[in-house]
């Protein structure tokens, strides 16, 4: 008895605190009470080699949650291209990775990047990587400045790291979204062409739609 008269008493200040903020100028006091779209979190990666002999490939790890009034989400993102040449011609080289989640409050990302070129016995090669992690965290209801945190990290590849035979473009994505109302979407191509070239491309998009400050505190009680 003593919580259904709790959950009721709630309700009803809430519902009072609700109609109050609907008859002031108090946007942010207001929007506690609206749900809003969802944060929207987006994370891309792009590997090209031009060569002989090329690898180019992607990685993307992406989830987001709910937790009540909260979305959550994290990720690594990852792009690799090598490219050799045994005839005289250079190779080429490019790898990039990036994240984003619109309208949220707190952002904090890293980004590793390393590049690289040069020749030895084998013949000449290019290689390039680059990792993007990150994690962003929406309150709902709650319209801040995002505050955004981001680091990046350079280094210089001067020896072959690795050597690839033929031309080879691969992929591996692993996205998930959980809560009620979710949205996960997949978009990537990958492409080779004997002795001349491989690229990928992938991007991911997550979203999952959280409760209301007013829908969050009537399901406590």
């Amino acid at each position: 008895m003593a919580l259904n008269s709790g959950k009721a008493n709630w309700g009803q200040m809430l519902s009072a605190a609700k109609a109050a903020a609907a008859k002031t100028s108090d946007s942010v006091w207001g929007g506690l009470f609206q749900k809003q779209a969802p944060a929207i979190a987006t994370a891309a990666a792009s590997a090209d080699a031009v060569g002989q002999d090329t690898y180019a490939a992607t990685s993307t790890n992406l989830k987001t949650m709910d937790v009540g009034p909260v979305s959550i989400t994290k990720g690594t993102v990852s792009a690799t291209a090598l490219a050799q040449t045994k005839d005289g011609s250079t190779p080429y080289t490019s790898a990039t990775t990036l994240a984003s989640a619109s309208s949220a409050d707190v952002i904090i990302q890293k980004t590793t990047s390393a590049s690289g070129s040069g020749a030895d016995a084998a013949g000449a090669w290019s290689y390039a990587s680059s990792t993007t992690r990150f994690l962003s965290i929406d309150i709902q209801g709650v319209d801040l400045t995002p505050r955004i945190v981001t680091k990046t990290a350079d280094a210089t590849v001067t020896t072959r790291p690795a050597s690839t035979s033929g031309n080879d473009a691969r992929f591996d994505v692993n996205v998930a979204a959980q809560g009620d109302d979710t949205y996960t979407d997949v978009q990537t191509s990958a492409i080779s062409v004997e002795d001349r070239y491989s690229g990928v491309t992938t991007t991911t998009t997550v979203a999952a739609q959280t409760d209301s400050i007013l829908e969050f505190f009537n399901t406590l009680f």
